[in-house]
């Protein structure tokens, strides 16, 4: 699994969200964000944006899967 996959669905879980919440936080089906957190697919950079948004962390912690809170999203 490439590290922005691991960083997507850590940060998902982090927060305690489901992918049926996510997709409906940023236009998608629930089975795209599954492929995001599986590396089938690459969001773009304006989803990236609002997951890291939505899960309070870094853009730089999804893309190298290390979530974690964000000082700022605190």
């Amino acid at each position: 699994m490439s590290p922005l996959a691991e960083g997507l669905r850590s940060a998902r879980e982090a927060a305690g969200l489901s992918r049926e919440q996510v997709a409906i936080h940023i236009g998608r089906s629930w089975q795209a964000v599954r492929g995001y957190e599986r590396g089938m697919w690459t969001p773009p950079l304006d989803r990236l944006q609002a997951l890291a948004a939505l899960y309070g962390v870094t853009l730089d912690d999804l893309v190298n899967g290390k979530p974690g809170v964000s000082p700022d999203a605190a």
